[in-house]
């Protein structure tokens, strides 16, 4: 964020895009970052974008994919689950423990089952990042149920479809929402599934976990009242050198609604159902979603 050069690699980049593509109606929206932790140099470097995109075309918005800081995102989610953890039933006491402690390292009472289900509700997640208010939409990309199962496992610490599971269920009660009254979009959100691997709802690389985490993003989304549009990703599976699991991956980003033959996922009729509904979003129906005059 402070190499000149890379500043101007950054403009003329911009640029370019903007002067190829500024005729293609389908575009609507000039993004100039993607996932960028807040930091002040990174703020003065991507105000410099914005502006130039602004000059070079002010027929369109400007926004980027925020990433959202740990203290409203993060920090606030690792309470909770933790806490789920150890109120579930299910979970043997040996594997509680270590889980204890890391509330009690985090200020917590982790001995009164009150102080637990007040640690456990659902928290009130809020992107308060300052380029917010340089952009003319606030988009952010979030995986919650997917690689945060895979990035908190440690934290909780619990095996990562453990975390899943508990994030699924938690996901229905959430609501996100920007800091600042800016149009708010989801820009990514989804889950890997190997093409014909059914499993069920709690195995990971399912057919059966991806459409089960969709509905249960659907739900969250429902409750965020700021929220102006959503971007699933992606639509098909496509090559990916760093996707290197040999049975579920091979090269391939599965994260897809179809396979890259084409072939439909489970996932795919529950949005195309979704998407073919009309009427206002609900989060009492099942999907969040409540056709006009049911």
């Amino acid at each position: 964020w402070t190499d000149g050069a890379a500043l101007e690699n950054a403009r003329a980049q911009v640029r370019a895009m903007i002067e190829r593509d500024r005729n293609r109606a389908s575009v609507i929206i000039w993004s100039v970052a993607n996932e960028t932790p807040p930091t002040p140099e990174r703020l003065r470097f991507l105000s410099t974008l914005i502006e130039d995109a602004r000059a070079l075309d002010g027929s369109r918005l400007v926004s980027a994919a925020l990433y959202g800081r740990d203290r409203d995102l993060r920090q606030p989610l690792l309470l909770a689950i933790r806490a789920r953890a150890v109120l579930d039933t299910s979970l043997p006491e040996v594997e509680k423990a270590p889980i204890r402690e890391r509330l009690l390292a985090d200020g917590a009472d982790a001995e009164d089952s009150a102080a637990l289900e007040e640690l456990a509700k659902p928290p009130a997640l809020v992107i308060d990042d300052p380029l917010a208010e340089h952009l003319d939409v606030v988009a952010f990309n979030e995986y919650f149920g997917w690689y945060t199962a895979a990035q908190w496992a440690g934290d909780v610490p619990l095996a990562e479809a453990r975390v899943a599971r508990i994030m699924l269920d938690l996901l229905p009660h959430l609501s996100i929402s920007p800091a600042s009254e800016k149009p708010f979009i989801v820009s990514e959100f989804g889950a890997d599934a190997k093409a014909g691997y059914e499993g069920d709802a709690g195995a990971m690389m399912s057919e059966s976990y991806q459409a089960r985490l969709y509905e249960s993003q659907f739900q969250m989304l429902a409750n965020s009242p700021a929220l102006r549009g959503l971007s699933p990703w992606v639509l098909k599976d496509f090559r990916s050198p760093l996707r290197t699991h040999p049975v579920y991956q091979e090269y391939y980003n599965r994260k897809g609604l179809v396979d890259e033959t084409g072939r439909a996922k489970k996932v795919f009729a529950l949005l195309q159902r979704l998407y073919g509904l009309t009427g206002k979003v609900d989060a009492r129906s099942p999907f969040g979603v409540q056709n006009e005059g049911d």
